[in-house]
């Protein structure tokens, strides 16, 4: 158990991503202590001098020499495991980045290394203020239905298979860590698509739970549209879009026909007003809890739920290609 107030981070990776967790972390009190990237990385020589770094390092070797209380790794997937499993090696606890790795068998290989659960997991959708409201709402509910729809590649309506690949892999992986976040794991699911003949990407995957709750996520490739989750349930209704959005549906309002109009129209009606949190507008939504989150694991070795353990990262990432070798 580390009890000291600063803790002194290393952080692996200096990618585009990276400034959004430095910012959280120095608002939670971390100590940004030493960072590297590629060999001689400009971008990390930047990071360093932006943020206050006390050693920018120019390899890895000289980046494991250092002393720190615990890791942020935010490299490309391709590179996660092997980093993460030398880090295992010092003993501190670590944060990656989801997916950790594209294959589910890499995450098995160092899941088994992790003997004392030092690895958590980042899906910093689990930390909006707005799936936290969903959840709360979800405790008190026996009876739903829920409607996931998962748009990638919303403006390119000819992409290529490994496109495709790479954005269920490394992106849609946010959405299906959310879906079995609120919901939990599923007993049984079915995947079904258009037939082979057609150009559009579009899966639907059935789940159903031991609860008897059932559930569907829609995946489309070229389509214009938001990532979001609805919620239905007997004089409800609960939408997360976009997922930073939360909205109550708790009645319906009707608009009377006109000459011009001829129907009657029944509009759902907002039970009331919502608004995310300020650390959800100060930082990039999600990240300022996520990084409160993993020093609440450094100081106490107790993973809080909003942080993915191994397992269920290779369980999320299973999901996805299950759905990509579907046809």
């Amino acid at each position: 158990m580390t009890t000291i107030s600063k803790i002194r981070l290393g952080v692996v990776g200096a990618g585009r991503i990276a400034p959004h967790h430095l910012r959280a972390a120095v608002n939670n009190g971390f100590v940004l202590d030493s960072i590297c990237a590629r060999e001689n990385s400009q971008r990390a020589q930047i990071l360093g001098s932006e943020f206050g770094f006390r050693e920018v390092c120019k390899t890895f070797d000289e980046f494991l020499a250092q002393q720190v209380d615990a890791y942020l790794v935010l490299t490309e997937t391709s590179v996660q495991v092997s980093i993460a499993s030398r880090l295992l090696e010092k003993d501190k606890p670590i944060l990656i980045e989801k997916p950790v790795s594209v294959s589910p068998d890499e995450i098995k290989s160092l899941l088994e290394k992790d003997k004392q659960g030092k690895i958590v997991v980042g899906y910093n959708r689990r930390n909006l203020s707005s799936t936290k409201r969903l959840k709360s709402e979800l405790n008190n509910l026996e009876i739903l239905n829920f409607q996931i729809k998962v748009p990638e590649l919303a403006s390119n309506t000819n992409p290529s298979a490994e496109e495709i690949r790479y954005m269920i892999l490394e992106n849609s992986v946010h959405v299906f860590d959310l879906a079995f976040f609120l919901f939990g794991k599923p007993k049984t699911w079915s995947i079904k698509s258009l037939n082979s003949d057609s150009k559009m990407f579009t899966r639907n995957i059935e789940l159903n739970y031991r609860n008897g709750r059932i559930g569907s996520i829609l995946v489309t490739v070229g389509v214009p549209d938001n990532w979001s989750i609805s919620v239905f349930t007997p004089g409800n209704r609960f939408v997360l879009s976009p997922l930073e959005v939360f909205s109550h549906y708790d009645k319906i309002d009707s608009v009377a026909a006109t000459n011009e109009r001829p129907n009657k129209l029944y509009i759902p009606k907002i039970s009331q007003d919502w608004n995310p949190d300020i650390e959800d507008l100060t930082f990039k939504a999600g990240f300022y809890a996520q990084m409160r989150d993993f020093r609440t694991f450094v100081i106490s070795n107790a993973r809080p739920q909003t942080l993915g353990s191994l397992s269920e990262a290779q369980f999320v990432v299973s999901f996805a290609q299950a759905i990509l070798e579907s046809d």
